[in-house]
């Protein structure tokens, strides 16, 4: 069996890479993944830094946590 090479992040991550301002709405944060097809992207500040991730993970906790109310038939 042929043995299997090692992956890296460059492997599996988009590019260019799609990024978020610190000022971003999760609304326009949930439009920039959908639109992207990716499952998540750096936050980043004023100064292109990172400052943190944000995945569709963080998308489901917050409506969760704001118990939208939302029909499964409107997706």
């Amino acid at each position: 069996m042929a043995e299997e090479k090692e992956r890296t992040a460059a492997d599996v991550m988009s590019s260019p890479v799609k990024t978020l301002g610190l000022v971003a709405t999760v609304w326009e944060a949930a439009v920039a993944l959908r639109k992207a097809g990716v499952s998540g992207a750096p936050v980043v500040d004023g100064r292109g830094k990172p400052a943190g991730v944000f995945t569709l993970s963080d998308l489901a906790t917050y409506v969760l946590s704001t118990r939208g109310d939302f029909r499964v038939r409107q997706f």
